[in-house]
């Protein structure tokens, strides 16, 4: 296959040695990561193929009875961590075996998890969760992987909310997630700028698709505590969806008066009122508010599919008639219609006084 342009032009400096050294090795590695980059179907095959090269490792260990020891798992899950993260740190894999060694980290801190598991209670297998999650955010250095150990430790920490040894420890996770999750997208660019930039998307997926999982006891858990008391949540979430969007607002239109941002906070506040029972939709308007921010697709698609299962779970669980929910689906319809003939009837005074 003949060279490109731009690849030609490359080589010829490499070959002609006219770069300096830290240009030549970043057209390296530019060319290096170019001639990597494989259509997804191969890279999803790939993925694939990855994670069922971890069957045999998977059955040997049942087989072994290695699962039903905690000592044994805990050992045996330690040296598969180890293995995968200095392997990892080492190499520049490709596709399958980026996949297998973040399928062999999984494995390693499934095994860990479940000997803690087995040896105390849900507190402590939530704990050696979060441990494991903060300390390989730092040391394995691939972006899934990242994603995922934010994940896990939101995991980590709903299973240690759940042995009820702490009051309100699950609104309290909820509300800091919620947090966390509006400080990263607000401050996604000075992160990306940063030397950060390589956990910054990461972390705010990461925290984008826990915070959308961490409202999920609300559809049916009722075991979970606090099914009783969504509304502290609902509260919660509200206060920071209202200060992140004033400060969508203030970024987008720093000269606004007080009245337009009474504009904004009466809405909110009405809207925190109306869903004080499904704060699951709450963080899924959240999300879907960063992603317009950001203007980011995948965090959009995410945002809406959480939206719609929220919605239709809380439409389903609503204790009335049909008839009422119909009315109320009416309502909603004509409230979110009179609201679109008053935005454009806003902007077009903004326009018109622009002009």
């Amino acid at each position: 296959m003949n060279p490109t342009p731009a690849n030609s032009t490359v080589g010829e400096l490499l070959n002609a040695q006219l770069a300096s050294a830290e240009a030549r090795a970043a057209a390296t590695a530019a060319l290096a990561e170019e001639h990597e980059d494989s259509p997804w179907l191969i890279k999803a095959l790939t993925a694939v193929g990855a994670w069922l090269a971890m069957i045999p490792l998977t059955v040997f260990l049942v087989a072994a009875d290695i699962v039903n020891n905690a000592t044994q798992a805990l050992v045996a899950g330690a040296l598969v961590l180890c293995i995968a993260v200095a392997v990892r740190r080492s190499i520049r894999p490709g596709d399958f075996a980026r996949q297998f060694l973040l399928a062999l980290s999984m494995t390693g801190q499934a095994l860990m998890t479940l000997s803690a598991g087995s040896e105390a209670d849900e507190l402590g297998a939530g704990a050696i969760m979060i441990a494991l999650s903060a300390g390989l955010f730092w040391l394995y250095p691939d972006a899934l992987h990242r994603f995922l150990a934010v994940c896990v430790a939101t995991a980590g920490a709903l299973i240690i909310t759940h042995s009820g040894t702490l009051s309100y420890a699950s609104e309290a996770v909820v509300i800091a997630i919620a947090t966390s999750t509006a400080v990263v997208w607000h401050y996604l660019d000075a992160l990306a700028g940063s030397h950060w930039h390589k956990i910054a998307m990461p972390l705010a997926y990461g925290l984008l698709a826990s915070l959308l999982a961490v409202c999920a006891p609300t559809l049916a858990a009722e075991e979970f505590a606090w099914q009783a008391r969504p509304w502290l949540a609902s509260v919660g979430i509200g206060v920071v969806f209202l200060v992140s969007s004033l400060g969508i607002h203030n970024r987008l239109n720093p000269a606004a008066g007080s009245l337009e941002r009474l504009y904004l906070v009466l809405p909110c506040i009405a809207l925190v009122a109306a869903l004080s029972a499904a704060p699951g939709v709450l963080a899924a308007i959240l999300a879907l508010s960063f992603a317009f921010m950001r203007a980011e697709r995948l965090a959009r698609n995410i945002a809406c599919t959480g939206l719609a299962i929220y919605l239709s779970a809380y439409y389903y669980q609503l204790d009335t008639t049909l008839l009422n929910k119909s009315l109320s689906l009416c309502s909603a319809g004509l409230l979110l219609l009179g609201l679109r003939v008053w935005v454009s009837h806003v902007l077009r005074k903004e326009i018109a006084h622009a002009d």
